[in-house]
Formats: C-alpha cells, sequence, structure tokens
C-alpha cells in the first residue's frame, strides 16, 4: 500500500513489492491522487488510464498472473469527478483488451465522502472493501469452474 502516491510514483514504488513478494495477483486502485486541483484542467484521461494499465504491465512483466484494477473513486468537486468519469470508461475497454480485471465502483458515491471531499467514511470504505470482496469471490468461483471443466 503506497498511500499518497501518484501513478508517476507507484510505477517506481511498486518494483521493490513485485520482486520480493512475487504476489500471483494484484488489484490496482490507483489514479485518485492524479487527479487534483493542480492537475485537473491540464489532466488528459487517455494518458492517466495509459499510466494505470502501464503498471499493469509492470506487474505482468514481473509475474503476477491477474492484474485487476480497481475503478477511480469519485469526489465532491464536480470537474474532478468527470474526469474520474472519463479515466474509469476508458480503464473499462482498456482492460478488456490486456486481459486485466475490473472491479466498478460505481456504488461508492460522493455521498459517502467525509467533509474533506477526499476521504471515505466507514461506510463508504466498507462498501469499496465489499467491491472487492466480491470481486475476488467471482473471479475464484469463476477459475475453480474453468478449472474444473478442464478436467471433465
Amino acid at each position: 500500500m503506497f498511500r499518497g502516491a501518484t501513478t508517476r510514483r507507484l510505477k517506481y514504488q511498486v518494483l521493490p513489492t513485485l520482486i520480493e513478494d512475487q504476489p500471483d495477483v494484484i488489484i490496482l486502485h490507483i489514479g485518485s491522487n492524479d487527479v487534483n486541483k493542480k492537475t485537473v484542467k491540464s489532466i488528459n484521461p487517455c494518458k492517466l488510464a495509459d499510466d494505470i494499465i502501464d503498471i499493469g504491465k509492470l506487474c505482468i512483466h514481473y509475474g503476477v498472473n491477474d492484474v485487476i484494477i480497481s475503478s477511480i473513486l469519485p469526489k465532491h468537486n464536480m470537474t474532478y469527478t468527470k474526469v474520474i468519469r472519463e479515466v474509469n470508461d476508458i480503464l473499462i475497454e482498456k482492460c478488456q483488451l490486456n486481459g486485466f480485471g475490473y472491479i466498478c465502483n460505481n456504488n461508492v458515491t460522493d455521498e459517502f465522502l467525509w467533509r474533506d471531499g477526499i476521504h471515505f467514511t466507514d461506510t463508504g470504505t466498507h462498501m469499496l472493501a465489499s467491491n472487492f470482496v466480491d470481486f475476488l469471490n467471482y473471479f475464484i468461483l469463476d477459475r475453480h469452474y474453468e478449472n474444473y471443466t478442464d478436467r471433465i
């Protein structure tokens, strides 16, 4: 976990984890810190989506079997949310093209943000965690089914 990291920093921070821990599956929940008041007017949604996908590809290069990308969560600011929606729409397509899983967090809305407009309340955090668990349960069950049918 690399709190506060942008995709640019994360690309380098994740390497020791990939090398030392050699995870089989990884969930990338990144991109939110890239959308802020300094960048929101100049941010390129395609570039941000590409940067996130590139980190997924880096994970594959270092032996991760399954990359799952979690959608960027909303913020109170509508300009931020517009950019985030654009990035998430692009990510859905790019995840399919690259064989990555995609966790849609559309149920975690800005009504679950604290007053700071950035951090989520306990309810919002629980909803996000439930999205991860639900996806992973589906992923594991689907994988189990595939392995079972391969033996028939």
